[in-house]
C-alpha cells in the first residue's frame, strides 16, 4: 500500500478505494451517535483511550461485512486506525460549538487526512458563534466571500476597534480589515516590522503572514491571486517561516494554535508549487530538517525517496537521529504502510558512518541502544 512517494503524486486507486469505504463507515448514523458523546472530552492521552470503542467498533463493521473480500480486510482496518487519529484529533481540538451535534467528518483529502479547508468553513458559516471568531477564522482562510459577508455584519464600532488592533498573532485579520476599508497602505510599515522584508507588496506580505500561520488555505488563494513572479519572491525567500514554525513551540494564530499537521501539509504544498530546481537548492539547505517532518503519515514514500536524494547533504549523525526516531515510532506501534524505513534509511548511510555507529553500539548497554544494534544485525544478517 503506497502512500505520497514525490511531491504532486497521488495515491493508488486501491488506496482511494479503501479510503472511501473507511471515511463512508463513519459518517453512519450510530457511529455519528457516539461520537457525539466524545465532542468535549479533552484531548489527553488518558481520555483518548474513551475513542478506541468507536474505532473498534468502527472495525468490527469491516471484518463482519460481506461486501469486502478477506484479502481487503487488513488495508481497511489499516486505514481505518489513520481515519480514526485524525478525526479524534479534530473534534477534540477544534472549537465545534456546544450546539453542533450529528457531526460526522465527510470531508477529506485523497491522502487520508481531514480536509482542513473544507471543515474549517462549516464552523465559519456557523452563525451560532462569535461573530468576530468566525470572521477571524475566515480571514485565517482567506475566504473571500465568507470574509466580505461578515465584515459587513460587524458595527463601526468592531470595525474601528480591529483596524486599531495590531497583534503581532493577528496578521491575516489586521490584512483583511485594512483591505476592506480601503487602508492596505497605513499597514505596510507594520508589516515591514515583522518581517524585515521592504520590497513586498501588501499581498505578499499576507502570503508570508499565511506560511507563518500555518494556513494551506490562505497560500492557496494567494497563489492564485498573485502573478508567478510575485509569489515564487515570497515563496523562496520565506519558505523558512514554515521550517521555524514547525520547531517553535509558540501559537500561531488566537483561536487555537494550528497542529504541527497543518504546518506539514503547508509545507508539502508550497514545495510541490516550486520547480525542481528551487525544490531541490532549498531541500538541500534544510535536508535534516525537512525530512524529519516528513517522517509521518502519509509521506514515509516520500521521506525514503529523498533521504536517498539527498544522503550526500546530510551529516553522518543525521541517519542515527533518524534511526533513533523510528525505533520510538516502532515502540508506539506507528503502521509505516508496508515501507521498510529503517531498512532504508541504515542502506543509504554512509558506509564509514555505518562503521562507526555498529562499533559504538556494541560498547553501549541502553536498552535502546542495544534494540538498535540487533536491528542493524538483522539487516546484516538478511542481506
Amino acid at each position: 500500500m503506497w502512500l505520497v512517494e514525490d511531491f504532486n503524486s497521488l495515491p493508488p486507486l486501491t488506496f482511494l478505494t479503501r479510503l472511501w469505504i473507511v471515511k463512508t463507515i463513519w459518517s453512519r448514523e450510530d457511529i455519528v451517535y457516539c461520537m457525539d458523546e466524545c465532542y468535549f472530552i479533552p484531548n489527553t492521552e488518558g481520555e483518548a483511550q474513551k475513542w478506541i470503542p468507536i474505532r473498534n467498533l468502527v472495525n468490527t463493521i469491516i471484518r463482519l461485512s460481506d461486501s469486502f473480500p478477506d484479502v481487503c480486510v487488513p488495508g481497511i482496518k489499516r486505514i481505518n486506525n489513520v481515519i480514526f487519529d485524525h478525526i479524534r484529533k479534530m473534534i477534540t481540538t477544534r472549537p465545534i460549538s456546544p450546539e453542533i451535534t450529528g457531526f460526522p467528518v465527510n470531508h477529506w483529502t485523497l491522502h487520508g487526512t481531514v480536509d482542513v479547508k473544507k471543515t474549517e468553513e462549516l464552523l465559519v458559516l456557523d452563525d451560532r458563534k462569535n461573530l468576530e471568531w468566525r470572521y477571524g477564522l475566515a480571514s485565517h482562510n482567506c475566504f473571500i466571500l465568507h470574509i466580505t459577508a461578515l465584515f459587513d455584519e460587524l458595527s463601526r464600532l468592531d470595525r474601528e476597534r480591529l483596524l486599531a488592533q495590531k497583534s503581532p498573532i493577528d496578521q491575516l485579520m489586521v490584512y483583511w480589515t485594512h483591505k476592506l476599508e480601503g487602508r492596505s497602505d497605513s499597514i505596510a510599515p507594520y508589516f515591514t516590522s515583522l518581517l524585515e522584508r521592504s520590497a513586498y507588496s501588501i499581498d505578499q506580505y499576507a502570503l508570508a503572514f499565511s506560511m507563518k500561520n500555518g494556513s494551506r488555505s490562505g497560500i492557496q488563494y494567494f497563489l492564485n491571486h498573485l502573478q508567478p513572479d510575485e509569489w515564487r519572491v515570497v515563496v523562496q525567500g520565506d519558505i523558512d517561516i514554515l521550517i521555524n514554525a514547525l520547531y517553535s513551540t509558540s501559537s500561531a494564530y488566537p483561536p487555537y494554535p494550528p497542529p504541527v499537521e497543518h504546518y506539514v501539509d503547508c509545507l508539502y504544498y508550497v514545495l510541490s508549487k516550486m520547480d525542481e530546481s528551487h525544490r531541490m537548492t532549498f531541500l538541500r539547505r534544510n535536508a535534516f530538517r525537512v525530512l524529519k517532518v516528513f517522517l509521518v503519515y502519509p509521506f514515509y514514500g516520500l521521506f525514503l525517496k529523498y533521504v536517498n536524494r539527498l544522503k550526500d547533504a546530510l551529516a553522518d549523525c543525521h541517519f542515527y537521529l533518524f534511526l533513533d526516531e523510528i525505533l520510538r515510532l516502532e515502540l508506539v506501534e506507528t503502521d509505516f504502510y508496508g515501507y521498510e524505513v529503517f531498512r532504508w534509511v541504515w542502506i543509504n548511510c554512509p558506509d564509514h558512518e555505518k562503521k562507526r555507529l555498529t562499533s559504538y553500539l556494541k560498547k553501549r548497554k541502553d536498552p535502546n541502544y542495544e534494540r538498535m544494534r540487533k536491528r542493524i544485525e538483522s539487516i546484516w544478517t538478511s542481506n
